[in-house]
């Protein structure tokens, strides 16, 4: 009987290392100027520009379905925490917003300008689990920067 419940667990234990390792990292790196996608709980390095941001959540998305007729295209706002790296700062709060006839938006943080897009874009009858949820960004330097 314990050795029934010892293999019980264990297999629980290895199926539960098994799910998340398969997960995506929680640090990426990207240089300025490089497209790449931040997930939910991901922070991403911005390689030579002492700078981090992480995606902690989707406060709202409001953005018009596809495959349904809106008055208002809506918006979809993203909760980031951006850090400068060196020396190490406190997180600041940047909320991301972007309008749902866009297929991107700016934001300009500290000289730097990030480019995102939420996606997947919501499309009608449908519901995006979580861990589907990303930004498409790039960071770059403000001008006159």
């Amino acid at each position: 009987m314990r050795k029934l419940a010892f293999l019980s667990l264990a297999a629980i234990f290895i199926g539960v290392l098994v799910l998340t390792g398969c997960g995506k990292p929680a640090r990426i790196e990207a240089s300025l100027g490089q497209e790449f996608n931040l997930y939910l709980g991901q922070t991403v390095t911005i390689t030579g520009e002492n700078l981090e941001i992480r995606f902690a959540e989707v406060i709202s998305d409001s953005r018009c379905p596809q495959g349904v007729q809106c008055i208002w295209a809506g918006e979809a706002s993203c909760l980031t925490y951006v850090t400068r790296t060196n020396p190490k700062t406190t997180p600041y709060k940047l909320v991301l917003v972007q309008s749902g006839g866009s297929d991107q938006a700016d934001q300009t943080f500290d000289g730097h300008t990030m480019r995102f897009n939420l996606q997947p874009y919501p499309v009608a009858g449908t519901t995006t689990p979580n861990s589907e949820k990303h930004l498409v960004m790039t960071v770059r330097r403000s001008e006159g920067e």
